[in-house]
């Protein structure tokens, strides 16, 4: 059953053009800043300096930025902003 999932996911991913995966990108970007400036309003990684450097990081390390969340709804936003990020770095 796996097996049929990912397989169809595959066939889905390489279907997919670069302007559309780089949309993703963005909209997990943007939406991921978006809702960590709501859970986190007064948190320093909602900062535009600190913000980039914490996504790419997440993204591409699995987390070592320096900063990290403190509410429940900053972590959520978090994990799936690392792993969207992961998934199209």
């Amino acid at each position: 059953m796996s097996g049929k999932f990912f397989d169809a996911l595959y066939n889905i991913a390489i279907q997919l053009r670069w302007r559309h995966l780089i949309m993703l990108l963005l909209v997990s970007f943007f939406g991921g800043w978006a809702m960590t400036h709501h859970f986190e309003p007064k948190a320093e990684i909602v900062s535009p300096k600190v913000y980039w450097w914490y996504f790419i990081t997440s993204a591409m390390r699995g987390g070592d930025s320096g900063y990290s969340p403190v509410t429940t709804g900053g972590r959520v936003v978090s994990l799936v902003s690392s792993f969207c990020g992961g998934i199209f770095l």
